[in-house]
């Protein structure tokens, strides 16, 4: 339905989508390594384009529900969701807790160098708590950008109410003013061991913003930078239950 494979329903047509987002926030942790790593096996079947895999955890560390699995599957990044909760970039700089997805990032995740994103609401009303303004999420972006190698950049949840309400245009420019970030999602594999749970909440996250374009996410590895739509860039997967199957 949604890459390579035939189907009589693909909501897209036949557009083949540059990954999968795994936004889990109930039903348990149960499967989603196993998911991921028959994701990949598909993926690698095809040579023809390079496909990513992205997690959504809850900013407390670690997430509730993909802990095990961020530490045992090869993900590309991961989008923390930084609002709804005390560790939030609302809580800057005291509670905001991006360091700990950092220790994560270099320590227990498969892919040592897998970019972390700091995921923010694109408008008051996007979340029930953590949004800040442009001029507050520049500062700590650049904090961030300073002090920590894993940074990929900042997503949004979601891009139509960052762009309402001006947060987008913001948060290009913040993105245009600095420079690249170092590292990159490296290559598929799985490795490492399990993780534990910890409590979350809050409200799903889904689309990425960078330098650039409003509606794209740039991950910078090196000299060379991805740039890939938000439709195209992955399906959310937000579920109270083990997914057992994989559509390709």
């Amino acid at each position: 339905m949604f890459f390579k494979g035939k189907s009589d329903q693909r909501p897209f047509d036949d557009v083949v989508l540059d990954g999968i987002d795994l936004d889990i926030e109930g039903g348990g942790g149960t499967g989603y390594a196993a998911f991921i790593n028959q994701l990949r096996s598909h993926y690698n079947s095809d040579k023809s384009k390079k496909y990513y895999i992205a997690g959504a955890p809850q900013c407390p560390y670690p997430d509730s529900y993909l802990g095990a699995a961020l530490n045992s599957a090869w993900f590309d990044m991961v989008f923390v969701q930084f609002y709804n909760n005390y560790c939030g970039v609302d809580k800057y700089p005291a509670g905001f807790n991006y360091g700990d997805w950092d220790s994560w990032a270099k320590t227990k995740s498969a892919n040592k160098n897998v970019r972390v994103f700091i995921g923010v609401p694109g408008a008051p009303s996007a979340a029930s708590s953590g949004y800040v303004d442009g001029t507050t999420l520049d500062t700590i972006y650049k904090a961030v950008r300073s002090n920590y190698t894993s940074l990929g950049g900042i997503m949004t949840w979601d891009v139509s109410q960052a762009r309402t309400s001006g947060l987008a245009k913001s948060i290009r420019t913040t993105l245009n003013s600095g420079k690249a970030c170092s590292g990159g999602g490296g290559s598929g594999g799985t490795s490492s061991s399990g993780g534990s749970s910890s409590t979350g909440g809050g409200s799903s996250t889904g689309s990425s913003e960078s330098s650039g374009e409003e509606s794209s996410a740039s991950i910078m590895a090196g000299s060379a930078s991805l740039s890939v739509t938000v439709l195209n860039l992955a399906v959310s997967l937000s579920m109270t239950g083990l997914l057992s199957y994989v559509l390709f």
